[in-house]
Parts: structure tokens; sequence; C-alpha cells
């Protein structure tokens, strides 16, 4: 009995973590990914250039792993946690589309989710 609930006490805050999202959140979320996947844009992460598949996927493993921490309960948060910079160097994401100038993607994502929520 005792060791049932010590891991149901291990479980629990994943559980509630992940619970704390609100639909409305969590389709920003999804569709800022698809955004970034879509795009006719590149992306720099640490000095190097990928693709948006690239980029897309990136951004969505940092995403589940700081929803499942609990640390994610806004598109806000998703894009300051998963999407602004490098957890390990520091060094801010940045894009470039066609025919602009590199930006901070935090700025481009930004920009992007203010479009969706005025839809």
């Amino acid at each position: 009995m005792k060791k049932f609930l010590f891991i149901a006490l291990l479980i629990l805050p994943i559980t509630v973590s992940a619970q704390q999202l609100s639909p409305q959140s969590s389709k920003e979320i999804d569709m800022l990914i698809k955004f970034v996947q879509t795009s006719p844009c590149r992306f720099n992460r640490n000095g190097s250039w990928y693709s948006t598949n690239e980029a897309a996927e990136h951004i969505s493993d940092k995403y589940h792993y700081a929803l499942d921490r609990g640390l994610i309960h806004s598109a806000e948060d998703f894009i300051n946690a998963a999407a602004d910079k490098s957890s390990l160097s520091g060094m801010p994401y940045k894009v470039q589309c066609q025919g602009s100038r590199v930006m901070r993607s935090a700025d481009w994502l930004i920009a992007e989710l203010r479009r969706i929520r005025k839809q």
C-alpha cells in the first residue's frame, strides 16, 4: 500500500501540471508550431541554420518537456520556454524568412500569436 501511494504521489504532479494548460492555450501553441513548420523561413539555433521541419520538431520536443514539468500555462510561456533561446547556451533562436532580415524567433512568434488572437 505504501509503495502504491508513493508511486501515485510521484505521478500526480505530472498529471496535474499537464492539465493546467487551457484548451485555448493548447490550440494557440499547436497553431504556432504549425506556423513554424509551414513557414518559408530558416531557423538559427546555436549558430547553425535549420529547416522549418527541424525547428518545429525541436521546439515541439522542448514544449512537451516543459509542459510535463508544469512550466507552460499559456502560449507566451511556450514561446519563452521552448522557442526563445537555447537551454544549453542561452543564445537566442533566430529566424530569417525570404526577403526579410534576421530576427529573434520570440519576436516573430509573438507577432504571429497576436495575429492568431485577432481572428
